[in-house]
């Protein structure tokens, strides 16, 4: 049984490990959030929550359905690339996407990204995925601007 010396060391271990992770994603302006499947839930971050404008009781959002925050977020030109995300979860464990949101303004943002499949059960069917994208929207803005 460990003592509660190794304990506390490897609590302070991982406190520092996501620390880093949490500073490694800001410095790439990166968001993230995570898929519960079985569930039918999303796990919301802050600062994914407010790239999309989105406001849910600790974080917890809907997956499928009138409910489903992240679809009635994403461009309506864009909607179909929310069931291509979960059809290539079927059979990939890392897939790209970029895509355009409304937010609640009214305002357009693009992002890009991907989605990596962190779970399977016993069959293959994806349980958990975790989603990360940025803000490309000055990107795509400038290279409008060039054309």
């Amino acid at each position: 049984m460990p003592t509660n010396e190794a304990l506390q060391r490897k609590t302070e271990e991982l406190a520092r490990s996501e620390e880093r992770y949490r500073y490694a994603l800001m410095a790439g302006r990166l968001v993230h959030w995570e898929t519960d499947v079985p569930t039918r839930t999303r796990i919301w971050r802050e600062d994914s929550m407010a790239l999309f404008g989105i406001k849910l009781k600790d974080g917890i959002g809907r997956l499928g359905g009138d409910d489903d925050e992240f679809r009635q977020a994403v461009h309506p030109d864009d909607r179909h690339l929310v069931t291509q995300v979960y059809d290539l979860a079927e059979n990939q464990d890392w897939f790209p996407i970029e895509y355009r949101i409304v937010r609640p303004d009214g305002s357009i943002r693009w992002l890009s990204g991907g989605g990596q499949v962190v779970s399977r059960d016993a069959n293959g069917k994806p349980q958990r995925l975790v989603h990360v994208v940025a803000d490309i929207t000055d990107r795509k803005n400038a290279e409008e601007h060039i054309h």
